[in-house]
Parts: C-alpha cells; sequence; structure tokens
C-alpha cells in the first residue's frame, strides 16, 4: 500500500483550486453584484491572491457591515463573508482541511462533506428519534432546536490548532489556516 503524500501549501494555494472553489462559491449567489464584479475579474483577482499568499502575504479582511433580520420573532445579526475572503476558506477547506480532518468525523458530521448534504443529515435525524422512539416510548423524545450566537467566534481555538497541528504537516498552510480562525476574532476584538 502506497503511503499518502502530505498536502502541501502548494498543492493547496493553486489556481485551478481557486477556480473551482469560484463555481461551488457562486451558486445561489451569483445574481449579487460583489460576485458578479469578482466574477467577470477572477482570473486576474485569483493570480494575484495566490501570488500574494505564495509571498507569505495573509489576505486583508474586508470590513464587512452587519446585516440585521428578524427571524421567528428574534432579532439576528449577519457578519456576511465576501467573496474574496469565502474564496481562500472554500480552497483551504475542501484542498486541505477536509481530507486531513475528515477520517476524524463522524459518520453523522454531513458538513461540507461530499454527498453528504442537508439529505443526509435529515436522514440522520430521523434515524435517531425513531431509535430514541422505540427505546422509551413516543412520550419522552424531545427536540430541541437552537443557535449558538458567535459559535465559531468562541469554540476553544486551542483545540482546532492541537488537531491542526496534527493533521497538516505544511507550516505555510497550518499558518494560514490559524489565521483564517484568529480573523473571526477580529472585529469582537476590536469592540
Amino acid at each position: 500500500m502506497r503511503e499518502k503524500k502530505p498536502i502541501s501549501f502548494e498543492d493547496v494555494i493553486e489556481i485551478n483550486n481557486y477556480l473551482e472553489a469560484l463555481t461551488k462559491c457562486k451558486k445561489g449567489v451569483g445574481f449579487k453584484l460583489s460576485v458578479q464584479l469578482y466574477d467577470a475579474h477572477a482570473i486576474h483577482i485569483i493570480a494575484e491572491t495566490v501570488e500574494r499568499l505564495r509571498n507569505g502575504e495573509v489576505p486583508d479582511l474586508k470590513d464587512v457591515p452587519k446585516i440585521i433580520l428578524y427571524e421567528r420573532g428574534k432579532r439576528r445579526v449577519i457578519t456576511p463573508i465576501r467573496i474574496e475572503d469565502r474564496m481562500t476558506q472554500k480552497v483551504i477547506c475542501d484542498n486541505a482541511l477536509l481530507p486531513s480532518v475528515e477520517n476524524r468525523l463522524i459518520y453523522d458530521n454531513s458538513a461540507s462533506r461530499k454527498n453528504m448534504g442537508v439529505d443526509l443529515a435529515r436522514e440522520r435525524l430521523m434515524h435517531h428519534i425513531l431509535e430514541e422512539v422505540r427505546t422509551y416510548g413516543p412520550d419522552s423524545v424531545y427536540v430541541l432546536k437552537f443557535d449558538f450566537k458567535g459559535y465559531f467566534d468562541n469554540i476553544p481555538h486551542e483545540q482546532c490548532f492541537r488537531v491542526l497541528d496534527e493533521c497538516i504537516q505544511d507550516k505555510r498552510l497550518r499558518e494560514i489556516i490559524v489565521w483564517i480562525i484568529l480573523s473571526y476574532k477580529i472585529p469582537e476584538i476590536s469592540r
């Protein structure tokens, strides 16, 4: 059996990976002016981004205005991510993080995994609910639905970094991933 080649910065931060990510990142938001403008100049922007990253520069995070929504009677503040920032995150997630940590994920985690989308998540939820009903009866099963405010901002990042150190050997790749993780704290720190 051949040993798996470690994922390298050069293999991940590569123009073809960005072009593939562009197709995915446009899905459902292609009507937005910012996405259309990015798409119109994609080759130039992607080439610049790849060059800057290869030269050790981290991309500037764009200051994004918050959007206030009211869902189910509750006020919700959303900080959307710009297409420029989303592209590098998508490239790294698809080509470095997911391949490196996938064998550590539980089967029921269908987030961002190929052929494991919302339908599978619903199917697994129903499986677990029915199993609980069979075991404990229909009157003893409850479903609690909630949303963590600032979940990614507040998870224990040290644990993420430990797993990252174990899974990603390439130092430059680890550094850019850490930068992305810590970038979610930047707006919180400035407040």
